[in-house]
C-alpha cells in the first residue's frame, strides 16, 4: 500500500532556516580574516622577492644598491645639497635620479620599466613620466586600500594633458636608529654631541644598511644579516602625520580632519628629500624609514634609553597603533615649527626626520632581513629591541 509522503512542517522549515542562519553568521567573520591572511602572506613575499633581488644584485655588483644616487654628494650651496629637492618644477639638474628600487627593477623581472627610465635624467623629468608611473606590484602592499592606484605629488612632470602619475612603494629601506637626515649625514661621524655635520660619534653604531650613496654588503653587517633589516613596511596613505605645517591642498591624497594632518605617501622612484619650495605644504615620504631620531649609545657603546637625558625619539612601529606616518624632511628643509615626537616631546626644528615603519596589517609590519628572512614585529616591541633589529653594527643585547 503506498503511503503519502510527509512535507516538512513549518516548524522544521524554521528550524533549518534558523540553523542555516547560525551558521553563515559563524562562518562569515573567518572570511575576512582568510582575506586579509592571504594579503599579509602576499605582502611577505612581496619582501621576499625584494630580498632576493637585493642579493642577486650584490653577487653582481659586490654591494647592495645605494639608498639614493646623490649626484657630486655633499652640501654645494648654504644647506642644499643634491639629494634634496630645490625647485617644484624640476628644472634643476641637481635632483638626484636614482634610488635604490630603481636599479633593482632587473632583479624585479622588470627590464621594460627599467628600461623606460632615463638614469640622466632627474626621476620627475617628463621624459621618465613612462617610467615612473608605473605600477610595481611588487613593491605595493595588497592590505594598503590605495590598492594598486597610482599617487600623485609635486615635482613630476607630465606632458601636456596627462595628469600626474608616480607609481608607490609600500617597502622602504631601513637607515637603522639613525632618523636624521642632513646633506651631510650618511656615514659621516664627528665626535661631538652636535647633530652635525655628519653623525655624532655616539650615534653611530645606530646606523643601517641604507642611507645617500651608502655601499652595504652583508660583510659589514657586524650585527649579523638574521639580526640586520633592509627593509620594512612603510605603506602610504591617508593616516598620517602630526606637526606638519601648511594649508595647501595635497593632490592626489586625502586630507585628514585639519591642516596639521595630511596623507603621506613614497613614489618608488623618488630619488629626492622633501624641499622648502614643496615641502611645508605637502606630505612627503621617500625610500627610506628609521627607528628612532636618533638613538644614542654611552661610551661603552650601550644603546642609553629613550629620552633619559640624550633625548632620542623612538619612533614606533605604526606609531602608537594610531598609524601616523611622518614625511621625510633633510635639516635645510624642515618646517620652522617643532614637530611632535613618539613620546609627546618636541623634536627641535631646524632638523631633518626620516619616516618610521607602518603597515594595514593588524598590530603588526613585515620587515626584510638581511639573510632574506622576514620578520612580523608587533606594534607593541619595545623601542631598545626595534633599534637593535635595526642596526648594522650595533651588537645591542635585546634582553
Amino acid at each position: 500500500m503506498n503511503r503519502r509522503r510527509r512535507g516538512l512542517s513549518v516548524l522544521e522549515v524554521v528550524v533549518i532556516i534558523v540553523v542555516i542562519v547560525l551558521l553563515v553568521a559563524l562562518l562569515m567573520p573567518a572570511f575576512p580574516m582568510a582575506g586579509e591572511a592571504a594579503r599579509r602572506g602576499q605582502c611577505r613575499n612581496n619582501l621576499k622577492q625584494l630580498g632576493l633581488a637585493m642579493h642577486n644584485y650584490q653577487d653582481a655588483h659586490k654591494v647592495f644598491p645605494p639608498g639614493i644616487i646623490g649626484r657630486n654628494f655633499g652640501p654645494t650651496d648654504a644647506e642644499i645639497c643634491q639629494f634634496v629637492a630645490v625647485s617644484s618644477t624640476c628644472d634643476n639638474p641637481r635632483f638626484s635620479s636614482v634610488t635604490a628600487l630603481t636599479v633593482l627593477l632587473p632583479f624585479m623581472d622588470d627590464r621594460h620599466t627599467y628600461a623606460a627610465y632615463n638614469q640622466q635624467l632627474a626621476s620627475c623629468a617628463m621624459e621618465n613620466h613612462t617610467a615612473v608611473s608605473t605600477v610595481v606590484k611588487n613593491y605595493t602592499c595588497p592590505t594598503n586600500p590605495r590598492n594598486f592606484n597610482t599617487i600623485s605629488l609635486p615635482h613630476y612632470l607630465t606632458p601636456p594633458g596627462v595628469k600626474p602619475a608616480a607609481g608607490p612603494t609600500d617597502y622602504v629601506l631601513s637607515m637603522g636608529g639613525a632618523g636624521l637626515f642632513a646633506c651631510d649625514t650618511p656615514f659621516r661621524i664627528n665626535t661631538g654631541a652636535d647633530p652635525g655635520p655628519g653623525l655624532p660619534g655616539v650615534m653611530k653604531r645606530a646606523a643601517g644598511a641604507f642611507n645617500v650613496n651608502s655601499s652595504m654588503n652583508v660583510d659589514k653587517m657586524k650585527d649579523g644579516t638574521a639580526n640586520t633589516f633592509l627593509m620594512g613596511e612603510s605603506v602610504g596613505g591617508a593616516e598620517l602625520y602630526l606637526g606638519l605645517v601648511g594649508d595647501a591642498n595635497v593632490e592626489g591624497a586625502q586630507r585628514m580632519t585639519t591642516a596639521s594632518k595630511i596623507a603621506c605617501d613614497n613614489p618608488w622612484s623618488q630619488g629626492w628629500i622633501s624641499s622648502p619650495t614643496g615641502g611645508k605644504s605637502h606630505g612627503y615620504g621617500s625610500v627610506f624609514g628609521a627607528t628612532a631620531w636618533n638613538a644614542w649609545y654611552d661610551s661603552m657603546g650601550v644603546m642609553t634609553d629613550p629620552a633619559n637625558g640624550s633625548n632620542w625619539f623612538p619612533y614606533p612601529i605604526n606609531e602608537t597603533r594610531l598609524k601616523l606616518n611622518r614625511p621625510t624632511w633633510a635639516r635645510s628643509s624642515r618646517p620652522a615649527t617643532n614637530v611632535v615626537g613618539s613620546d609627546g616631546t618636541a623634536l627641535p626644528s631646524g632638523v631633518g626626520s626620516v619616516q618610521g615603519f607602518r603597515s594595514y596589517h593588524a598590530d603588526m609590519a613585515q620587515f626584510l632581513k638581511g639573510d632574506g628572512s622576514v620578520l612580523s614585529l608587533s606594534e607593541n616591541t619595545d623601542a631598545k629591541v626595534l633599534v637593535a633589529h635595526s642596526t648594522v653594527v650595533g651588537k645591542e643585547r635585546t634582553d
